[in-house]
């Protein structure tokens, strides 16, 4: 009859054991630590991308007034310092949201080439002409006599709107509404109104909407203003109405080249392009 084997493991063996499983118990955190710094890197990099498409938005469409050479103002959240390093306007800034802190960096370098918008002619001829600007937070407008016809705040949510109306019923006069943001300017039996904003520069868009009540044709002049953060937006509600945009002269301004750099960690993130007109060129303010 066989004797039966009752040795167990010796200390060697268990050693053995144990250190195998101290081996793969290790391998198994160290991939679960590559896993979730790998995913940490992936959230990291989206998050990046979507600050930096968010920057390179804003730059397009940011008042020419918030960026000098000291400072460049994005957004509440987003303020960057500035310096000059040769023809390049260099800005540094840290935005911080929920998934940390962010380090952008703007560099804007001023290209040889000029925008411009085209424009119809030289010399117009018009039967009224009304000058829009604004003075401090209100609009004024004045009339061919450089009388003012019309002095209403700007500061509100609102945009601002005028109306145009053509009738040979009309007495001439203006009619405000402080109420509703708008102005109605009566052009009785005119043929072409000249609207010159050239001097408008309050960041805010004025929409202006046109009736004309006669049977004859009525051309309507607009000059735009100078800067690029407001707009005039005009457009024909009743009769035979011609609209001309820019009619004097074309808007020049200066062209630059806007590169984003968003860090983290001293890591780039995210590299991003766009392009920036401005009627100015950038200097202190």
């Amino acid at each position: 009859m066989a004797k039966k084997n009752n040795k167990g493991f010796s200390l060697i063996e268990i050693i053995i054991s144990l250190a195998i499983a101290s081996i793969m118990i290790l391998s198994g955190y160290q991939l679960i630590i590559n896993a979730v710094k790998l995913n940490k890197k992936g959230e990291d990099r989206q998050q990046a991308n979507l600050v930096g498409q968010q920057v390179i938005e804003e730059i397009k469409t940011i008042d020419d007034r918030n960026i000098s050479t000291n400072l460049l103002t994005i957004n509440e959240n987003l303020i960057l310092t500035g310096t000059i390093n040769g023809n390049i306007n260099e800005y540094k800034g840290t935005l911080l949201d929920e998934s940390g802190e962010y380090d952008v960096n703007i560099f804007m370098e001023k290209e040889d080439v000029e925008f411009k918008e085209n424009n119809y002619n030289s010399e117009i001829n018009y039967d009224l002409r009304y000058d829009i600007s604004n003075a401090n937070d209100n609009l004024v407008i004045k009339n061919s006599e450089n009388h003012s016809v019309s002095n209403i705040s700007l500061n509100d949510n609102k945009n601002f709107k005028i109306i145009l109306e053509n009738s040979d019923k009309l007495d001439g006069n203006v009619d405000i509404d402080n109420n509703c943001n708008e102005v109605t300017l009566n052009i009785k039996s005119k043929d072409e109104i000249f609207l010159d904003f050239t001097n408008y520069n309050f960041n805010k868009d004025i929409d202006i909407e046109i009736y004309n009540n006669l049977d004859k044709k009525l051309k309507i002049y607009i000059q735009k203003p100078m800067n690029t953060y407001s707009n005039v937006n005009a457009r024909s509600i009743i009769g035979l109405i011609e609209i001309y945009n820019n009619p004097i002269f074309e808007k020049i301004g200066y062209s630059y080249k806007v590169k984003v750099i968003v860090k983290k960690y001293k890591n780039i993130l995210f590299e991003g392009y766009t392009n920036k007109n401005m009627k100015k060129e950038i200097n202190e303010n």
